[in-house]
């Protein structure tokens, strides 16, 4: 309340001052990649660009102590007015990417994430959750070559060609080309042969001796370390290797380390709860 000039009445201050109070944070994953959502409650468009900013910020703070980010992640929560979304308790849309990590000790490039209604709000004793998420990133075939290789013993080289890989090695100094596809199976990715050139000779997998086709049918490339609830559900052969798609409904999204679900967090981008200036 303002202190009353004599004769004048007693004014109210506007009630967007008051506006910025409460803070809500909430969490969205992306394996581990993982996304943690804060949100803060507000008005009008500044309040509306300002919450969200700050919920952008907390997820890129989270997503860098739960996964070995080699680059600094980006968050998008999409859809306006925010604050509405906020209000309601889930987010509509909510998407992600980091350029490079590692799941598992593994090196993946182009991480994304994608999430849809995500509960920020859930019942007490509980933690939020998306309706869906997927995730998708790419392993480069210098990481899938050195698994071929320790499981082969052959000493080989990976590339791509077309919608296959192409491993090349050397026999009794004969040029070997091995083609390779990736598939899933159960959650786990598996490199299976295709077929075998050896001196320009082509031979089908089912034309080898099962001593050797069996070395080299069911490679498992270990993809460890993604969020519970998520599991692998396709892989495909791109021109940098090959791009895994990783799945799961009703996931579970932790909490950040910085702070409570309830309380303030505080990271790179200032603590989420302080409210704007004005």
């Amino acid at each position: 309340m303002l202190w009353p000039l004599p004769g004048r009445p007693v004014l109210e201050p506007p009630a967007r001052w008051a506006a910025y109070g409460d803070v809500v944070s909430a969490a969205k994953t992306a394996g581990g990649l993982v996304v943690i959502l804060a949100l803060l409650g507000g008005g009008a468009l500044y309040g509306d660009r300002y919450a969200e900013g700050q919920a952008e910020a907390y997820a890129r703070q989270v997503v860098s102590e739960n996964i070995a980010v080699t680059q600094t992640p980006t968050v998008d929560i999409t859809g306006f007015p925010f604050l509405t979304q906020a209000l309601r308790g889930t987010l509509d849309h909510v998407t992600g990417s980091v350029p490079g990590a590692k799941l598992g000790g593994l090196p993946v490039t182009d991480v994304g994430l994608d999430a849809s209604d995500v509960l920020i709000r859930p019942p007490a004793g509980q933690p939020p959750r998306a309706g869906h998420v997927s995730v998708v990133a790419t392993i480069p075939t210098a990481s899938i070559a050195a698994i071929v290789q320790d499981r082969t013993g052959l000493s080989t080289q990976l590339a791509v060609t077309g919608d296959a890989l192409t491993a090349t090695a050397k026999i009794l100094n004969l040029p070997l080309e091995i083609a390779l596809t990736p598939r899933v199976d159960a959650g786990k990715l598996l490199v299976d042969i295709q077929s075998v050139k050896l001196n320009g000779a082509t031979v089908t997998a089912t034309q080898l001796p099962s001593a050797f086709r069996s070395r080299l049918q069911g490679i498992e490339v270990p993809v460890d370390g993604l969020p519970k609830g998520l599991a692998l559900s396709s892989a495909a052969v791109v021109a940098q290797g090959v791009r895994v798609t990783a799945t799961g409904t009703n996931v579970e999204v932790p909490q950040t380390t910085g702070g409570s679900g309830s309380g303030t967090t505080t990271g790179a981008a200032g603590r989420v709860g302080d409210s704007p200036a004005g």
